[in-house]
């Protein structure tokens, strides 16, 4: 493992020139070295460097926030499996903003795509990132929940769970996120995904389900750019991915196990989210052999605890808010302004 298998090209390109040599380290020992390197005070100095942790940064606190002021129950679903309102977490979306960082520095072009958005908790999330980078971000979504399952998905879905209507996720990204930098593609992937042509950088797909998965890939796979890289929400179980190949046989991860390898596809499959107790939210990355920084979830999982603790500003930045929103509208009930 070197350098290039983490950072974004620039920043890369300036650690080699740093005489610093890892390839002789064991893996965990280069990223360690690499972030010890990235948060040091000389390397703070660089200008890209400073952009890069800067970028991470801000969208951290931005997901966090909207996270925390997201709602937190999906109305008439209590005791169900949809009962959250928000499916995914800020650390999966921080993965995903990483990744799609690291794609612009090498100029892979084209769009990112979200396949199943349920609230648009993830939605508002990639928005963000998506401005920042100058990325199209399109949304695609029945907006009528899940399609009939078949099969062992069966067993646990039903028709119309996860659903959020196109009205809620419209009023969320304008609460949370920047709706002039998402365009929205309704209808089940079967139908509303034929004949996809359109550039794609990322695909990330929350979609449940394997038809549902095999809809996705067999529409738009091609479209992807052999430096991108897929992500996958369902990679809930710590067996779902062995050696760097996905093990399962069903739901997402086995479908997408199974569209790569009757066409032959070599990929590598890693987990952005650790599991914990077999199951919590948990996201997988696919790249190929010639996507760029394949390892970048491990570079984030070792920066991340030495990055300030912006839980604890994204609080700070809440409570204000709330604050002054409240004296504001009590100092213009007293007509004191």
């Amino acid at each position: 493992m070197t350098a290039s298998d983490l950072l974004p090209k620039d920043i890369a390109d300036h650690f080699n020139r740093s005489g610093l040599i890892v390839s002789s380290m064991a893996a965990d020992d280069v990223v360690t070295g690499v972030v010890d390197w990235l948060v040091g005070q000389r390397s703070r100095r660089n200008r890209a460097v400073c952009r890069y942790l800067s970028y991470l940064n801000r969208m951290w606190e931005t997901f966090v926030t909207i996270a925390q002021d997201f709602p937190r129950q999906n109305p008439g679903r209590a005791g169900q499996k949809d009962e959250a309102a928000a499916g995914t977490s800020s650390m999966e979306m921080l993965h995903l903003a990483n990744h799609l960082y690291v794609l612009n520095s090498y100029d892979v072009p084209g769009a990112v795509l979200e396949c199943g958005c349920f609230k648009g908790f993830s939605s508002c999330c990639l928005s963000h990132a998506c401005a920042f980078l100058s990325r199209e971000l399109i949304v695609a979504d029945s907006f009528q929940g899940l399609p009939t399952p078949v099969n062992t998905d069966a067993q646990y879905y039903q028709a119309g769970d996860f659903k959020g209507t196109y009205d809620e996720v419209r009023r969320h990204m304008r609460m949370f996120g920047l709706p002039n930098c998402a365009e929205f593609v309704q209808g089940f992937f079967s139908s509303s995904l034929n004949g996809w042509n359109r550039p794609l950088a990322m695909l990330w797909m929350d979609v449940d389900l394997y038809q549902s998965t095999m809809d996705v890939l067999d529409r738009v796979f091609s479209a992807l750019d052999p430096h991108g890289a897929m992500f996958c929400h369902e990679f809930s179980r710590t067996n779902d991915i062995c050696a760097g190949k996905i093990s399962s046989e069903t739901g997402p991860p086995g479908a997408i196990r199974e569209f790569l390898t009757v066409r032959g596809v070599s990929y590598t499959a890693r987990h952005v989210i650790k599991c914990e107790d077999n199951y919590s939210y948990a996201t997988g990355m696919v790249t190929f052999a010639t996507s760029v920084a394949n390892a970048s979830p491990l570079l984030l999982e070792v920066l991340e605890r030495k990055l300030p603790d912006r839980d604890l500003q994204a609080k700070v930045k809440r409570v204000c808010r709330r604050y002054y929103g409240k004296l504001s509208r009590f100092l213009v009930s007293s007509r004191v302004v």
